[in-house]
């Protein structure tokens, strides 16, 4: 990676365009956005644009018990062979949803993230909770809630991310789990007895970018953006499981990764949040 102002020897011309946080390799220009912006461009453009929303948060579980789904992945786009003028071109970054404030509730779904309007990817859906609690749509679906009655997974968006997961009810109670949300790279796992299920998985397509920028969640030398969240067990006593792009950590989805956050369960009853998004604009050296 080339932070701006390190000359490539092979590649003697500057960026041609302003805007983000500026690196390269050795074949390209990036750059990145993980805050509202603008990209403006000094010379006509062809570029591939990243775009990846905010995700759903999980919802929160209770000593009832109850346990909440996993948070859906925001919405990921790669739109290819962009033609940009020279004008300035509006960023938003869509943030991460919250998560729910008592287990009667759902979490939040995350918000677009847009690239001047013209190209959108769609927030994850924020997880269901207590009896019956349906994960919500989005870019990937939230994970169905665990009580006395199971949620249904909330849908994805085609092309965008999967559907999360379904919940488990109890009798007996201790069976009570979440429904993970999904991710770009897979559905998310509906629940089993008293173990919540496993995250969708984030897509690695992208991790030659997370390298050349320093984004995306790093898991062994592999850069992952858009994983869903995991479910809530009752017999889980650790932090809120999810948040990981390729499934099975715990904690909040990480910002400007569009990870959905875990959901809650009967020790550690709020879930978490999800990770808000990230747009970055590639075009070749020349």
């Amino acid at each position: 990676m080339k932070i701006l102002g390190t000359i490539d020897s092979s590649k003697s011309k500057g960026p041609s365009a302003t805007g983000g946080t500026i690196t390269s390799d050795t074949l390209y220009w990036y750059h990145t956005f993980t805050g509202n912006g603008t990209f403006a461009p000094t010379a006509l453009l062809t570029a591939n644009i990243l775009v990846v929303a905010g995700a759903g948060g999980g919802a929160s579980g209770n000593a009832a018990p109850s346990a909440g789904g996993g948070g859906g992945a925001g919405g990921l786009q790669e739109f290819t062979s962009q033609s940009l003028t020279i004008q300035s071109y509006s960023i938003t970054i869509g943030g991460g949803g919250a998560s729910a404030d008592n287990y009667f509730n759902s979490a939040s779904s995350g918000t677009n993230s847009t690239f001047q309007g013209l190209t959108a990817s769609v927030g994850g859906g924020g997880a269901g909770a207590a009896a019956n609690g349906t994960g919500l749509t989005g870019g990937s679906g939230g994970g169905g809630g665990g009580d006395s009655s199971y949620g249904n997974g909330g849908s994805g968006t085609s092309g965008q991310g999967n559907s999360g997961g379904q919940g488990v009810s109890g009798p007996p109670d201790s069976s009570r789990s979440g429904g993970a949300g999904g991710g770009k790279g897979g559905a998310g796992g509906a629940a089993n007895a008293a173990v919540g299920g496993t995250a969708g998985a984030g897509t690695t397509a992208y991790s030659s970018w997370g390298v050349a920028t320093s984004t995306g969640q790093l898991i062994s030398s592999t850069r992952y953006y858009a994983g869903g969240g995991a479910g809530g067990s009752t017999t889980n006593g650790t932090a809120p499981n999810g948040g990981t792009a390729a499934a099975g950590s715990s904690g909040i989805g990480l910002v400007n990764t569009g990870n959905g956050g875990g959901g809650g369960n009967i020790s550690n009853r709020t879930g978490a949040a999800g990770g808000s998004g990230i747009i970055i604009v590639r075009y070749a050296k020349q």
